[in-house]
């Protein structure tokens, strides 16, 4: 029997995923752009990690691996300024 075990890429981006969502939630102002590109990011992130997240193909692992650098600094300056 094969134990099931996520990719670490696949638990980074839902971790991510988990934070991006939490700020979203504090947002008091859900027109805002900053809180558009969130939905946003959040949405292509849901539609990449819908297959199979215990051995992601190389093309999902790559986009995965893009989606996380690029919503790195989102919404960073929304946490800078409530501390």
């Amino acid at each position: 029997m094969q134990s099931c075990r996520v990719s670490p890429l696949v638990e980074r981006t839902l971790t991510r995923m988990l934070e991006l969502d939490a700020m979203l939630e504090l947002m008091p102002d859900r027109t805002c752009t900053v809180a558009r590109a969130i939905d946003t990011a959040l949405a292509v992130a849901e539609s990449l990690v819908t297959g199979d997240i215990d051995q992601p193909s190389e093309v999902v692992s790559r986009a995965l691996a893009r989606w996380l650098e690029r919503t790195r600094n989102l919404g960073i300056d929304r946490v800078l300024h409530a501390a």
